[in-house]
């Protein structure tokens, strides 16, 4: 089975394992899609008036059946959201998570990555972090993989110029997740051909790997 690690798009292949990123704007039948679920405020959707309603999501967010909370994080090409909202936000995202008990969240970050570890530092949050679409450099890469972080790559793999790409050789396999996140151009299928092409890995060692990182992350 091949696990999609982060979509906003269901797969409905029987060989996939959908790792579903809730929308909460469409609805409750967003929470019956995938075989696991994520629960987040993105920084791109909001406002100062969601400082307002926090109280709400934190109820929303302690009461949902979702496997973690995410993707949050801070992404500095918003520059219609300020930073400081978005790490008031992403603060009170890790809170509620260390309150509901996740072993880790999933992290949009946008040349911010200094920005996520400060307020991982200030939360009650222990546990591990996942960068999605992750597009790091290498010496971002490698602090992060000092500080116990996990990477989920998909776009980036296609993108052999990219820091992302670059970046690769430096991140053991067992810190490693697979996603297409919103993308329809390449499938979950194309992206497992192309790491294992990248870390000269047998296809079915990597389908492998990747489901035991999953068992280990969640059970952390």
């Amino acid at each position: 089975m091949h696990l999609n690690f982060h979509t906003h798009i269901l797969s409905n292949h029987d060989e996939v394992i959908d790792f579903y990123s809730i929308d909460l704007k469409k609805g409750p039948a967003e929470f019956l899609k995938g075989k696991y679920q994520c629960l987040g405020i993105h920084p791109w959707d909001l406002t100062e008036e969601y400082l307002e309603k926090l109280s709400s999501f934190e109820y929303i967010m302690l009461e949902a059946d979702v496997l973690c909370l995410g993707e949050m994080g801070i992404d500095r090409t918003s520059k219609d959201i300020s930073i400081e909202l978005q790490k008031k936000v992403f603060l009170f995202q890790l809170n509620v998570a260390a309150k509901r008990g996740d072993s880790f969240v999933i992290i949009h970050c946008v040349k911010a990555y200094n920005e996520i570890i400060e307020c991982y530092k200030k939360s009650k949050f222990k546990g591990k972090l996942v960068f999605h679409d992750y597009n790091g450099d290498e010496n971002t890469t490698k602090d992060l993989i000092k500080r116990g972080c996990y990477f989920s790559y998909g776009n980036m793999l296609f993108f052999p110029n990219s820091k992302g790409y670059r970046s690769l050789n430096s991140i053991p396999i067992e810190r490693l997740f697979l996603e297409t996140d919103d993308h329809r151009r390449f499938s979950i299928f194309d992206a497992y051909e192309k790491l294992a092409s990248i870390k000269k890995l047998e296809e079915g060692e990597l389908i492998t790997q990747i489901l035991a990182n999953f068992d280990r992350l969640k059970s952390t």
